[in-house]
């Protein structure tokens, strides 16, 4: 979708998606995080408008920004450093 620049469909349910990285980082499991933030890395560039502020802003800065940037695991917070360095300084 990126490569041919298109975005996510209007239809697309935005909040079951952030109830289910929700659910993910509620786990704590070091390896369901790691590749959920590798997923959310990747796919970021579709989020556009309320589908973004609600996955960026909501969940991953207001919600879980401690939780992730102080992770035990160094690869989770690897993964969630570089969402920050490289993704969400493009939010607007």
């Amino acid at each position: 979708m990126t490569e041919n620049n298109l975005e996510l469909p209007t239809s697309f349910d935005y909040k079951f998606f952030c109830k289910g990285i929700d659910i993910m980082f509620q786990t704590d499991h070091h390896q369901i995080m790691t590749r959920a933030l590798s997923m959310i890395y990747a796919a970021l560039g579709l989020f556009t408008d309320d589908a973004r502020v609600s996955l960026v802003i909501e969940c991953l800065l207001h919600k879980y920004f401690f939780r992730l940037f102080l992770h035990w695991d160094s690869a989770v917070r690897n993964s969630y450093h570089q969402i920050l360095l490289f993704k969400v300084n493009i939010i607007y």
